[in-house]
Protein backbone atom coordinates (compact mmCIF):
# COMPACT_ATOMS: atom_id res chain seq x y z
CA UNK A 1 0.00 0.00 0.00
CA UNK A 2 1.38 3.06 -1.37
CA UNK A 3 1.86 5.95 2.01
CA UNK A 4 1.54 9.71 0.75
CA UNK A 5 3.47 12.16 2.72
CA UNK A 6 2.98 15.74 2.74
CA UNK A 7 5.51 17.89 4.86
CA UNK A 8 4.44 21.83 6.27
CA UNK A 9 5.81 23.88 8.77
CA UNK A 10 4.16 25.40 12.21
CA UNK A 11 2.48 27.84 10.34
CA UNK A 12 1.18 25.69 7.83
CA UNK A 13 3.40 26.71 4.72
CA UNK A 14 5.21 24.14 2.81
CA UNK A 15 8.53 23.18 4.46
CA UNK A 16 11.63 24.42 2.04
CA UNK A 17 14.77 23.60 3.69
CA UNK A 18 16.65 21.23 1.73
CA UNK A 19 18.50 19.37 4.31
CA UNK A 20 15.31 19.20 6.29
CA UNK A 21 13.39 17.84 3.64
CA UNK A 22 15.56 15.38 2.21
CA UNK A 23 15.78 13.85 5.91
CA UNK A 24 11.89 14.12 6.16
CA UNK A 25 10.88 12.47 2.83
CA UNK A 26 13.61 9.80 4.11
CA UNK A 27 11.76 8.92 6.95
CA UNK A 28 8.58 9.03 5.06
CA UNK A 29 9.95 6.86 2.46
CA UNK A 30 11.27 4.53 5.25
CA UNK A 31 7.68 4.26 6.62
CA UNK A 32 5.67 3.85 3.57
CA UNK A 33 8.36 0.81 2.67
CA UNK A 34 8.81 -0.55 6.14
CA UNK A 35 5.76 -0.47 8.08
CA UNK A 36 4.32 -4.06 8.24
CA UNK A 37 4.25 -6.74 10.68
CA UNK A 38 6.82 -9.29 10.62
CA UNK A 39 5.74 -12.90 9.81
CA UNK A 40 6.39 -16.19 7.80
CA UNK A 41 5.08 -17.53 4.40
CA UNK A 42 5.60 -20.49 2.59
CA UNK A 43 6.10 -20.49 -1.30
CA UNK A 44 3.96 -22.62 -2.94
CA UNK A 45 6.68 -22.45 -6.65
CA UNK A 46 9.86 -21.66 -7.13
CA UNK A 47 10.15 -17.81 -6.50
CA UNK A 48 12.61 -14.64 -7.51
CA UNK A 49 13.75 -12.94 -4.88
CA UNK A 50 14.55 -9.37 -6.52
CA UNK A 51 17.14 -6.50 -5.04
CA UNK A 52 14.18 -4.05 -5.40
CA UNK A 53 10.58 -4.12 -5.88
CA UNK A 54 10.47 -4.16 -9.59
CA UNK A 55 10.73 -6.92 -12.32
CA UNK A 56 13.42 -4.67 -14.13
CA UNK A 57 15.51 -5.62 -10.86
CA UNK A 58 18.16 -7.91 -10.56
CA UNK A 59 16.86 -11.60 -9.33
CA UNK A 60 19.21 -12.34 -6.44
CA UNK A 61 17.70 -16.10 -5.70
CA UNK A 62 15.63 -18.17 -6.44
CA UNK A 63 13.31 -19.65 -3.49
CA UNK A 64 12.76 -23.32 -3.86
CA UNK A 65 8.90 -24.66 -3.82
CA UNK A 66 8.48 -25.01 -0.26
CA UNK A 67 10.56 -22.60 1.23
CA UNK A 68 10.02 -20.55 4.37
CA UNK A 69 10.55 -17.11 3.93
CA UNK A 70 10.21 -13.98 6.73
CA UNK A 71 8.29 -11.01 5.60
CA UNK A 72 9.28 -7.77 7.39
CA UNK A 73 7.78 -5.15 5.29
CA UNK A 74 5.96 -4.71 1.97
CA UNK A 75 5.61 -1.82 -0.52
CA UNK A 76 2.74 -1.88 -2.73
CA UNK A 77 2.70 -5.47 -4.10
CA UNK A 78 5.84 -6.41 -3.20
CA UNK A 79 6.70 -7.97 -0.14
CA UNK A 80 10.24 -6.91 2.04
CA UNK A 81 12.01 -10.92 2.88
CA UNK A 82 14.77 -11.25 5.34
CA UNK A 83 16.76 -13.52 4.27
CA UNK A 84 20.31 -14.90 4.93
CA UNK A 85 21.35 -11.65 6.45
CA UNK A 86 20.27 -9.88 3.28
CA UNK A 87 17.06 -7.94 2.44
CA UNK A 88 15.18 -8.57 -0.52
CA UNK A 89 12.06 -8.43 -2.37
CA UNK A 90 9.46 -10.40 -3.97
CA UNK A 91 5.94 -10.13 -5.77
CA UNK A 92 3.29 -10.84 -3.58
CA UNK A 93 1.15 -11.79 -6.55
CA UNK A 94 2.65 -15.34 -6.43
CA UNK A 95 1.37 -18.02 -4.63
CA UNK A 96 2.14 -18.59 -1.04
CA UNK A 97 0.85 -19.63 2.23
CA UNK A 98 1.09 -17.72 5.69
CA UNK A 99 3.07 -20.22 8.54
CA UNK A 100 2.10 -19.68 11.80
CA UNK A 101 5.19 -19.53 14.23
CA UNK A 102 7.95 -19.56 11.26
CA UNK A 103 9.79 -21.90 10.60
CA UNK A 104 8.77 -25.59 10.11
CA UNK A 105 10.53 -28.09 11.97
CA UNK A 106 10.18 -31.75 12.12
CA UNK A 107 8.22 -31.73 15.93
CA UNK A 108 6.16 -29.39 14.39
CA UNK A 109 2.43 -30.54 14.49
CA UNK A 110 1.41 -31.65 11.49
CA UNK A 111 -0.79 -29.06 10.41
CA UNK A 112 1.98 -26.51 9.43
CA UNK A 113 3.52 -29.61 7.49
CA UNK A 114 2.79 -30.72 4.22
CA UNK A 115 5.79 -32.01 2.82
CA UNK A 116 7.75 -34.71 3.91
CA UNK A 117 10.91 -32.26 2.60
CA UNK A 118 10.28 -30.76 5.82
CA UNK A 119 10.42 -34.17 8.15
CA UNK A 120 12.82 -36.50 7.19
CA UNK A 121 13.80 -36.11 3.58
CA UNK A 122 16.85 -33.91 2.09
CA UNK A 123 15.52 -31.97 -0.92
CA UNK A 124 17.26 -30.41 -3.63
CA UNK A 125 15.48 -30.30 -6.37
CA UNK A 126 12.03 -29.18 -7.70
CA UNK A 127 10.98 -32.95 -8.77
CA UNK A 128 12.71 -34.21 -4.99
CA UNK A 129 9.98 -31.12 -3.53
CA UNK A 130 6.82 -32.45 -5.40
CA UNK A 131 7.64 -36.18 -4.22
CA UNK A 132 7.91 -35.03 -1.10
CA UNK A 133 4.38 -33.63 -1.20
CA UNK A 134 2.75 -36.33 -2.52
CA UNK A 135 4.34 -38.90 -0.24
CA UNK A 136 3.26 -36.59 2.60
CA UNK A 137 -0.31 -36.59 1.41
CA UNK A 138 -0.12 -40.60 0.98
CA UNK A 139 1.10 -40.77 4.34
CA UNK A 140 4.58 -42.23 3.48
CA UNK A 141 6.89 -39.80 5.21
CA UNK A 142 9.78 -42.46 6.07
CA UNK A 143 9.81 -44.26 3.08
CA UNK A 144 13.07 -44.10 0.57
CA UNK A 145 12.31 -41.19 -2.22
CA UNK A 146 12.17 -42.34 -5.64
CA UNK A 147 14.47 -41.21 -8.21
CA UNK A 148 12.80 -38.77 -10.75
CA UNK A 149 9.67 -41.05 -12.56
CA UNK A 150 9.10 -40.76 -16.16
CA UNK A 151 5.81 -39.19 -17.34
CA UNK A 152 4.19 -42.52 -17.49
CA UNK A 153 4.10 -42.70 -14.23
CA UNK A 154 4.02 -39.47 -12.32
CA UNK A 155 1.65 -39.45 -9.38
CA UNK A 156 -1.43 -38.50 -9.99
CA UNK A 157 -3.21 -34.93 -8.10
CA UNK A 158 -2.10 -31.67 -7.25
CA UNK A 159 1.34 -29.92 -8.20
CA UNK A 160 3.00 -32.94 -10.37
CA UNK A 161 6.06 -31.33 -11.39
CA UNK A 162 8.00 -28.04 -12.20
CA UNK A 163 10.90 -28.01 -14.11
CA UNK A 164 13.40 -24.57 -15.39
CA UNK A 165 10.53 -23.82 -17.78
CA UNK A 166 7.29 -24.70 -16.92
CA UNK A 167 5.11 -26.20 -14.52
CA UNK A 168 1.94 -28.41 -14.66
CA UNK A 169 -0.72 -28.31 -12.11
CA UNK A 170 -4.21 -30.37 -11.95
CA UNK A 171 -5.48 -34.05 -11.61
CA UNK A 172 -4.46 -36.86 -13.81
CA UNK A 173 -7.57 -39.06 -12.44
CA UNK A 174 -4.81 -41.60 -11.98
CA UNK A 175 -3.86 -41.76 -15.73
CA UNK A 176 -0.58 -41.30 -17.27
CA UNK A 177 0.60 -39.10 -20.09
CA UNK A 178 1.34 -35.12 -18.67
CA UNK A 179 1.41 -31.79 -21.01
CA UNK A 180 4.82 -30.86 -22.09
CA UNK A 181 7.04 -28.76 -20.07
CA UNK A 182 9.02 -28.10 -22.82
CA UNK A 183 8.62 -25.06 -25.90
CA UNK A 184 6.43 -25.86 -28.32
CA UNK A 185 7.57 -24.32 -31.80
CA UNK A 186 5.05 -21.82 -32.95
CA UNK A 187 5.13 -20.78 -36.43
CA UNK A 188 6.21 -17.09 -37.13
CA UNK A 189 4.16 -14.90 -39.51
CA UNK A 190 3.36 -16.94 -42.76
CA UNK A 191 5.63 -20.27 -41.96
CA UNK A 192 4.31 -22.88 -41.84
CA UNK A 193 5.93 -25.76 -39.22
CA UNK A 194 5.17 -29.82 -39.85
CA UNK A 195 3.97 -31.77 -37.15
CA UNK A 196 3.64 -35.36 -36.94
CA UNK A 197 3.25 -36.62 -33.41
CA UNK A 198 1.49 -35.42 -30.35
CA UNK A 199 4.99 -35.35 -27.93
CA UNK A 200 5.71 -32.28 -30.34
CA UNK A 201 2.82 -30.37 -29.56
CA UNK A 202 1.70 -30.53 -26.09
CA UNK A 203 2.60 -34.61 -24.81
CA UNK A 204 5.49 -34.86 -22.29
CA UNK A 205 7.19 -37.75 -23.59
CA UNK A 206 9.75 -39.58 -21.67
CA UNK A 207 10.31 -43.51 -23.76
CA UNK A 208 9.95 -44.61 -26.99
CA UNK A 209 6.38 -45.98 -26.16
CA UNK A 210 5.70 -42.34 -25.58
CA UNK A 211 6.47 -41.46 -28.77
CA UNK A 212 4.85 -44.41 -30.05
CA UNK A 213 1.85 -43.74 -28.55
CA UNK A 214 1.87 -39.97 -29.37
CA UNK A 215 2.65 -40.73 -33.21
CA UNK A 216 -0.30 -43.19 -32.92
CA UNK A 217 -2.64 -40.75 -31.28
CA UNK A 218 -1.65 -37.61 -33.88
CA UNK A 219 -2.60 -40.20 -36.89
CA UNK A 220 -5.12 -40.75 -35.47
CA UNK A 221 -7.66 -37.87 -36.33
CA UNK A 222 -5.13 -35.52 -34.25
CA UNK A 223 -6.13 -36.81 -31.14
CA UNK A 224 -3.57 -34.80 -28.80
CA UNK A 225 -5.97 -34.25 -26.24
CA UNK A 226 -4.92 -35.21 -22.87
CA UNK A 227 -6.07 -37.91 -20.31
CA UNK A 228 -7.06 -36.47 -16.92
CA UNK A 229 -7.72 -32.48 -16.50
CA UNK A 230 -3.90 -31.35 -16.22
CA UNK A 231 -2.27 -28.02 -18.02
CA UNK A 232 1.07 -26.57 -17.87
CA UNK A 233 2.42 -23.41 -17.96
CA UNK A 234 5.48 -22.71 -19.82
CA UNK A 235 7.80 -19.52 -19.87
CA UNK A 236 9.97 -17.55 -17.81
CA UNK A 237 9.38 -17.89 -14.06
CA UNK A 238 7.44 -14.33 -13.52
CA UNK A 239 5.29 -15.82 -16.46
CA UNK A 240 4.66 -19.05 -14.97
CA UNK A 241 3.67 -18.16 -11.69
CA UNK A 242 1.32 -15.07 -12.88
CA UNK A 243 -0.43 -17.72 -14.98
CA UNK A 244 -0.77 -20.18 -12.51
CA UNK A 245 -2.28 -17.04 -10.49
CA UNK A 246 -4.94 -16.68 -13.14
CA UNK A 247 -5.99 -20.26 -12.84
CA UNK A 248 -5.70 -20.11 -9.08
CA UNK A 249 -8.19 -17.05 -8.94
CA UNK A 250 -10.66 -19.25 -11.05
CA UNK A 251 -10.17 -21.92 -9.05
CA UNK A 252 -10.82 -20.64 -6.30
CA UNK A 253 -13.60 -18.02 -7.47
CA UNK A 254 -15.59 -20.30 -9.88
CA UNK A 255 -14.60 -23.60 -10.04
CA UNK A 256 -16.56 -24.87 -13.14
CA UNK A 257 -14.84 -21.88 -15.03
CA UNK A 258 -11.51 -23.72 -13.85
CA UNK A 259 -12.62 -27.14 -14.64
CA UNK A 260 -13.95 -25.35 -17.81
CA UNK A 261 -10.23 -24.25 -18.68
CA UNK A 262 -8.35 -27.34 -17.57
CA UNK A 263 -10.74 -30.11 -19.89
CA UNK A 264 -10.18 -27.69 -22.97
CA UNK A 265 -6.01 -26.20 -22.79
CA UNK A 266 -3.80 -28.46 -22.58
CA UNK A 267 -0.58 -25.90 -22.40
CA UNK A 268 -0.36 -22.13 -21.91
CA UNK A 269 3.06 -20.95 -23.71
CA UNK A 270 4.70 -17.31 -23.44
CA UNK A 271 4.93 -15.98 -26.60
CA UNK A 272 6.52 -12.76 -27.71
CA UNK A 273 5.69 -9.30 -26.59
CA UNK A 274 5.18 -8.02 -30.12
CA UNK A 275 2.72 -10.66 -31.18
CA UNK A 276 -0.36 -8.87 -31.38
CA UNK A 277 -2.70 -10.71 -30.39
CA UNK A 278 -3.11 -14.27 -28.13
CA UNK A 279 -3.89 -17.18 -30.27
CA UNK A 280 -5.02 -21.33 -29.21
CA UNK A 281 -3.86 -24.03 -31.29
CA UNK A 282 -6.96 -26.20 -31.59
CA UNK A 283 -5.00 -29.45 -32.29
CA UNK A 284 -2.25 -29.00 -29.95
CA UNK A 285 -4.71 -27.24 -27.45
CA UNK A 286 -1.86 -24.81 -26.81
CA UNK A 287 -2.30 -21.42 -25.84
CA UNK A 288 0.12 -18.96 -27.03
CA UNK A 289 0.38 -15.75 -24.37
CA UNK A 290 2.04 -12.50 -25.56
CA UNK A 291 3.80 -11.84 -22.37
CA UNK A 292 4.64 -7.80 -21.23
CA UNK A 293 4.81 -8.54 -17.60
CA UNK A 294 1.54 -8.96 -14.75
CA UNK A 295 -0.99 -6.30 -15.29
CA UNK A 296 -2.91 -5.39 -12.21
CA UNK A 297 -5.82 -3.21 -11.01
CA UNK A 298 -8.32 -5.70 -12.24
CA UNK A 299 -6.82 -6.48 -15.62
CA UNK A 300 -5.61 -9.90 -14.06
CA UNK A 301 -9.13 -10.85 -13.66
CA UNK A 302 -9.58 -10.44 -17.73
CA UNK A 303 -6.75 -12.41 -18.27
CA UNK A 304 -8.21 -15.06 -16.47
CA UNK A 305 -11.28 -14.59 -18.10
CA UNK A 306 -9.02 -14.51 -21.69
CA UNK A 307 -8.09 -18.57 -20.37
CA UNK A 308 -12.06 -19.25 -20.69
CA UNK A 309 -12.61 -17.61 -23.86
CA UNK A 310 -9.33 -19.80 -25.90
CA UNK A 311 -10.81 -23.31 -23.77
CA UNK A 312 -14.02 -22.22 -25.35
CA UNK A 313 -12.62 -22.11 -28.99
CA UNK A 314 -10.61 -25.28 -28.13
CA UNK A 315 -14.08 -27.34 -26.64
CA UNK A 316 -16.36 -26.18 -29.85
CA UNK A 317 -13.59 -27.38 -32.09
CA UNK A 318 -13.37 -31.35 -30.29
CA UNK A 319 -17.22 -30.70 -30.53
CA UNK A 320 -17.17 -30.34 -34.80
CA UNK A 321 -17.16 -26.67 -34.91
CA UNK A 322 -14.70 -26.94 -37.15
CA UNK A 323 -14.49 -23.32 -39.05
CA UNK A 324 -11.85 -21.93 -41.52
CA UNK A 325 -9.92 -18.83 -40.22
CA UNK A 326 -10.79 -17.88 -43.94
CA UNK A 327 -14.01 -17.45 -43.81
CA UNK A 328 -15.37 -13.58 -42.04
CA UNK A 329 -18.67 -14.66 -41.04
CA UNK A 330 -17.79 -18.02 -39.56
CA UNK A 331 -14.91 -15.88 -37.96
CA UNK A 332 -17.20 -13.24 -36.32
CA UNK A 333 -19.43 -16.24 -35.46
CA UNK A 334 -16.96 -18.41 -33.77
CA UNK A 335 -15.02 -15.09 -31.75
CA UNK A 336 -18.68 -13.55 -30.49
CA UNK A 337 -19.71 -16.52 -28.81
CA UNK A 338 -16.35 -17.19 -27.28
CA UNK A 339 -16.32 -13.36 -26.15
CA UNK A 340 -19.30 -13.13 -24.89
CA UNK A 341 -18.17 -15.74 -22.66
CA UNK A 342 -15.23 -13.90 -21.68
CA UNK A 343 -17.60 -11.12 -20.40
CA UNK A 344 -19.66 -13.23 -18.48
CA UNK A 345 -16.52 -14.22 -16.40
CA UNK A 346 -15.11 -10.55 -15.77
CA UNK A 347 -18.45 -10.14 -14.37
CA UNK A 348 -18.58 -12.89 -12.59
CA UNK A 349 -15.12 -12.36 -11.30
CA UNK A 350 -16.25 -8.58 -10.21
CA UNK A 351 -14.00 -6.47 -12.27
CA UNK A 352 -13.50 -3.21 -12.21
CA UNK A 353 -16.20 -1.36 -14.40
CA UNK A 354 -13.83 -0.12 -16.42
CA UNK A 355 -12.28 -3.36 -17.61
CA UNK A 356 -16.01 -5.06 -17.76
CA UNK A 357 -16.84 -1.86 -19.77
CA UNK A 358 -13.66 -2.72 -22.12
CA UNK A 359 -14.78 -6.41 -22.91
CA UNK A 360 -18.17 -4.86 -23.18
CA UNK A 361 -16.69 -3.48 -26.40
CA UNK A 362 -15.09 -5.31 -27.47
CA UNK A 363 -18.11 -8.10 -28.02
CA UNK A 364 -19.77 -5.15 -29.93
CA UNK A 365 -17.07 -4.60 -32.29
CA UNK A 366 -16.41 -8.08 -32.83
CA UNK A 367 -20.17 -8.37 -34.01
CA UNK A 368 -20.00 -5.92 -36.36
CA UNK A 369 -16.35 -7.58 -37.66
CA UNK A 370 -14.85 -4.15 -36.36
CA UNK A 371 -12.09 -6.20 -35.12
CA UNK A 372 -11.61 -9.37 -37.74
CA UNK A 373 -8.32 -10.83 -37.94
CA UNK A 374 -7.74 -13.16 -40.94
CA UNK A 375 -4.59 -15.13 -40.90
CA UNK A 376 -1.52 -14.31 -43.72
CA UNK A 377 -2.79 -16.30 -47.16
CA UNK A 378 -6.64 -15.71 -47.11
Amino acid sequence: MHSLCIIYTTNGEPLMKARLVAATIAMCLLYGVSSAQTYAIRVTYNTNLRASYSLESAIIETAPAGTTLQVVGKSGRWLRISRNGKEVWMADWVAYSRVEGGEPTPGQATGDIDNCCFVDRQCTSDLDWAEGYHAFQNNQCGAPAQSGAPASSQPASGVILRTASGIVIGSTNGLSILPSTSYTLRPALGQTISFSNCCELNWQCNSDLDWAEGYGAFQNNFQCALPGEVISIVGDPDFVDYLAQRLDQLRNRLPHRYNYVLSGLDKIQQAPADLLAGHVDDIGRIFYVPWTGPRVDGWEKRLSAVLVHEACHVHRYAAGYKWSGCDPEATIREETICREMELEVVIELDAPLDVIEWVRGMVARTRTGENLMLPGGC
